[in-house]
This record gives structure tokens, C-alpha cells and sequence, in this order.
């Protein structure tokens, strides 16, 4: 009996799924998905993108973006590796802006790989420790185990082998206690592989051993990537026949067919292992039919990592035999082959990195578009479109308590008449900046108050989550702080005062109704003398506002 395993395997790994049932609901089958994404790299692909159109359609767009990064994942198994990583960052990016841990934790958790893969350990290392500090705490308990292995394989990466053993020894432990065998396998087999690499056979030997009884004792059926790492260490050993064995075993069992695009690397890793046991074990014959499979397959397929271990073995095998000549040919042939491969090893990470600048470049220039399109250019406050739209979104919403303030600068013709339309131009920033002062004081929360510049000296002060008498309270505030600034350095022995009408929104309310309440409302603080602040729909005089308003000194608001 043969069951799943969720991660593409460090050095090779897991155990597949033969046969589960496809669970009933959304996140199920996408748990499901993300725990076999090792295997079957198309239908994966098929499945995620089926996934993902299913979690749209529900509008569950955090489904939807896990389902994204398992398509993500399998192209870049592929060797899409550049378009695999525009779309991990676009998930980043949202997952960053929403602050949803799960799904930064699992794009860390890519990109984590992805710079592995491409040889930059440090930053491979620098994302799986953003990863786990990302990771929910309401994650279930064998999710988070499988982050601490993906953190021991970036440790293992970067050479840290001591810290690498103390992740997987503490993520054994646990998957142990949880019952998770298929889980504890998949672990031991890449902690075996780090210790091989490491050159720490003993371990390596002790790690192979358990995970064959775990794997025997439970009926987890192994992938031809955890068969690779028993070859390599048997090899290591000088243990060839039984490194034969083994690698015979998952050569037989690939033949029949049943899994298709299973792990293709590792597939071919391992006839390179197990042409490599021949040769040492004597069977040249055997070694090299193994070797010219490797080399054909793994050439038709591209796997260029593989092909050019391939030649080196080959070259290996010619010189065994007393074929020289031959042996030089494919050795020279290796050498080639091996510095194209890292040289296209150097572009995909160029290529990589472009795609990550290129994505987060776009992003930022597109923003700074939308910011241009939505400000002022003299004040840089926001103008009337994005008024028009912000406040058409608050009224869908039907955000409690939304009040409006319309501001006008009283006498501000004379402003630019007396003075100059420079003048004029200082004066309207100043005016600016005191309402961004005021109104970002009073934020509580969101969605958050704004002002937007209307046009020529009319302003609107956009107030969710605040009633009439709060927002007059403001706007009393704002009138008062305009008042007492030191405004001779720009208007001599002049004082710019301002006008505020204020209203509030009500079921059925539009932006012209709220914005024709808030006119009236103005209309009636101009009347009364100018300098006031006047909400139409309210019973208490104006003089009464300012009455239980506490008076602050000009210390305390006036800007420097």
C-alpha cells in the first residue's frame, strides 16, 4: 500500500499517492493538491488551474492564490522558471498588502526553493526563515512540520548542516508523535540525503535504514527519488550490489508505466546511480546499457544536470576498461557540456532576478501612474476623481456614520489680486497641509478620512466612522488651527480664515446629495459672517458648537 506525500523532495524523496479520493470541498482538494505537487507534473498543473478558476468563481480569493502557486510550482518544474516566479511575486505582493500570513509563509516557501535551485544558498536561506516567521499559528500541525523541513533543507543548502540536523531531528520527532508516516519519510529521506552530502555516512546509513523500515512497516511506498538517496549512500558505502538492488527495484517499477512525469530528474538520477553501481560492482556490460539509457533520455528530455553526470561516468567507465581515447573524448565532450550548463545555469538566475525586478519595477511605476492620476499636482493632496470614487465605494458599503466637510478659503480672491497667484498658490499648500495634519489625527481605524482638493480653493474632508457632532468637532478644529497660523510671512498683517459646511450621509445618499447638503451647509457658514462651521442638519446654533469645543493654544496646533 502506497501513500502521499506533499513537497518536492531535497535530493529526492516522498511517496505517492495511488488512488485517494478526491475530497468534497475547495480547501480539501487544494491541501490535497498541495501534498502531491511532486508528482505528475502536467496533471498537477491541469488540476491547480482547474482549482483556481473554481475558487474565482466562489470568489475565495485566498483559494484562489494557493491554487495560483501550485500552478506557479509546477511550471517552474517545467523550467518555466521565470514566468513560475512572476506569479509567486504577484501572490507575494497581495499576501503583503492583505497581510495574510498563510500565504506569505507559502510563497517565502517557493522562492525559498527557487534560489536554491539556482545556487544562492544565502537567499534560498533569508526565505525560508521569512517562511516560518510568516507561518499562522492556526496552520495544522503537520503543515508547520513540513515548513521546518523546508527550513532544514535551506539550512543543509547554505552548509549549516549542524542547524539543518536539529530542524529534522525536531520535525521526526513530531511526525512520529502525530502518526504521519508518510510525512516522517519523506524527512528522512532528505536529512539522509544531507548527511550523505554532508559526508557523514554513519548517519546517512542510520537515516536510510529507519526510513526503509518506517517505509516497510506502513506500507509507504517510495518514489524514485528516495531510492536514489538509498543508492547514492550504498555506493558511498561500497555496498554495490545492494545499491543494485535497490535501484533495479525502482528502475522495474517505473517501467510499468503507472506514474507518468514522476519526479523526471530523480528518475534519471538514479539510472545514472545505478550505471555507476554496475561499473563498480564489475558489470561493465550492465553499466554501460544503464549509461546509454541515462544519456538518451535524460539528452530527448533535457535534464542537462543529469546528462552532464552522465558523461563524467561515462568518461569514468571508458578509462576503466583501458579505453583511453574514448575516455579523453567524453571527457573533453563533459567539460564542454558542463561549463554551457552553468553557463545556462547563470541565466536562468539572471533571467530570474529580471523577472522579480521587472514585476516588482511594474508595480511601482503602475502605482505612482494611479497615485498621479488621483492627486493634486499643487497640494498632492487626492482630487475629485478619486473623491467621486472613494466616496461612491463608502455609501455602497454603507459605512456608519460617513460625514463630509466641504472647505472653502474665505476672501481668497483678494489673496491672489493683492498678493500674487504665487500667493495664492503658498497659501492653498499651507491650508493643505493643516487639513492632512488635523485629519489623520482623528484617524481611528479604517477605512481612514481623507481631503481631496475639488478645485480652485474648495476642499472636501471625506469623515467615516464619525457622526455629525464628531465631524464638526473636527472641522472646528481645522477652522480654528487655519485661523491662528502665522500667516504674515505670506499676507502681511492678513489672517486666511475658512468656511466649513458639514453633512452627513443617510440611507439612500449619493455623492451629489451628500455634496449639495454639505454646499447649503457652507452657503449658511458664509452667511453668518465667514470664519464658522455649520452643519444644516443640526439644532444647535453655531455659537453653541464652538462653546463646548475646548479651546487649544496656538502652541498646540498652529504648524511651524
Amino acid at each position: 500500500m502506497e501513500a502521499a506525500v506533499e513537497q518536492w523532495p531535497r535530493g529526492g524523496g516522498g511517496v505517492i499517492d495511488t488512488g485517494a479520493r478526491p475530497p468534497a470541498s475547495l480547501a480539501e482538494e487544494l491541501a490535497a493538491l498541495e501534498r502531491v505537487r511532486g508528482f505528475d507534473v502536467r496533471g498537477t498543473l491541469a488540476a491547480a488551474r482547474a482549482l483556481r478558476e473554481r475558487a474565482s468563481v466562489a470568489q475565495d480569493d485566498v483559494a484562489e492564490r494557493r491554487a495560483l502557486l501550485v500552478e506557479a510550482d509546477m511550471l517552474d518544474r517545467l523550467g518555466d522558471t521565470s514566468d513560475s516566479v512572476r506569479l509567486v511575486w504577484d501572490v507575494h505582493e497581495w499576501a503583503l498588502r492583505r497581510q495574510h500570513g498563510g500565504l506569505r509563509a507559502r510563497t517565502h516557501r517557493l522562492l525559498s526553493s527557487v534560489f536554491q535551485n539556482l545556487g544562492d544558498a544565502p537567499s534560498g536561506l533569508e526565505h525560508a526563515i521569512s517562511a516560518m516567521e510568516a507561518l499562522d499559528e492556526e496552520e495544522p500541525e503537520v503543515v508547520r512540520q513540513r515548513f521546518v523541513t523546508m527550513l532544514a533543507d535551506a539550512l543543509a543548502t547554505a552548509g549549516s548542516y549542524d542547524s539543518a540536523r536539529e530542524r529534522y531531528e525536531a520535525a521526526e520527532r513530531d511526525l512520529q508523535r502525530l502518526g504521519e508516516m508518510a510525512e516522517l519519510v519523506h524527512v528522512l529521506n532528505n536529512h539522509a540525503y544531507t548527511e550523505y552530502e554532508a559526508g557523514d555516512l554513519r548517519r546517512a546509513d542510520q537515516l536510510v535504514t529507519r526510513l526503509l523500515t518506517v517505509a516497510e512497516t506502513h506500507g509507504v511506498g517510495l518514489t524514485a527519488a528516495a531510492r536514489e538517496t538509498v543508492a547514492s549512500i550504498r555506493v558511498a558505502q561500497g555496498r554495490y550490489a545492494e545499491a543494485v538492488e535497490v535501484a533495479e527495484q525502482a528502475m522495474d517499477f517505473l517501467a510499468t508505466g503507472r506514474f507518468e512525469e514522476i519526479d523526471l530528474q530523480s528518475e534519471h538520477a538514479l539510472m545514472l546511480t545505478l550505471a555507476k553501481a554496475r561499473r563498480l560492482l564489475g558489470d561493465y556490460v550492465g553499466a554501460d546499457l544503464a549509461l546509454q539509457g541515462c544519456l538518451a533520455e535524460s539528452s530527448r528530455r533535457g535534464i542537462a544536470a543529469v546528462y552532464v553526470g552522465a558523461l563524467e561516468e561515462a568518461a569514468a567507465a571508458a578509462a576503466e576498461v583501458g579505453d583511453f581515447e574514448r575516455a579523453y573524448q567524453l571527457h573533453v565532450v563533459f567539460h564542454a557540456e558542463s561549463e554551457a550548463l552553468r553557463s545556462r545555469e547563470r541565466e536562468v538566475a539572471a533571467r530570474t532576478s529580471q523577472a522579480i525586478f521587472e514585476t516588482t519595477e511594474a508595480r511601482e511605476a503602475a502605482q505612482r501612474f494611479r497615485e498621479q492620476a488621483m492627486r493634486d499636482p499643487l497640494t498632492g493632496l487626492f482630487n475629485r476623481r478619486y473623491f467621486d470614487d472613494q466616496v461612491n465605494v463608502l455609501l455602497a458599503l454603507g459605512e456608519p456614520g460617513l460625514s463630509m466637510g466641504l472647505l472653502d478659503l474665505d476672501h481668497f480672491k483678494s489673496v491672489n489680486d493683492d498678493f500674487s497667484h504665487e500667493t495664492g498658490d503658498k497659501v492653498l499648500v499651507t491650508v493643505s497641509r493643516v487639513l492632512e495634519r488635523v485629519v489623520s489625527s482623528a484617524a481611528r481605524g479604517t477605512p481612514r478620512p481623507f481631503v481631496a482638493r475639488l478645485g480652485g480653493e474648495e476642499f472636501a474632508l471625506v469623515l467615516p466612522g464619525l457622526d455629525a457632532a464628531a465631524a464638526v468637532e473636527l472641522c472646528e478644529r481645522i477652522r480654528l488651527v487655519v485661523a491662528e497660523h502665522p500667516w504674515s510671512a505670506l499676507l502681511d498683517d492678513r489672517v486666511q480664515t475658512v468656511s466649513i459646511g458639514v453633512a452627513q450621509a443617510r440611507a439612500g445618499s449619493s455623492v451629489a446629495s451628500l455634496l449639495r447638503e454639505a454646499d447649503a451647509s457652507l452657503y449658511a457658514a458664509k452667511e453668518s459672517g465667514r470664519d464658522a462651521v455649520v452643519y444644516s442638519g443640526s439644532a444647535v446654533p453655531r455659537r453653541a458648537w464652538r462653546d463646548i469645543i475646548p479651546m487649544r493654544t496656538p502652541s498646540e496646533e498652529v504648524l511651524p
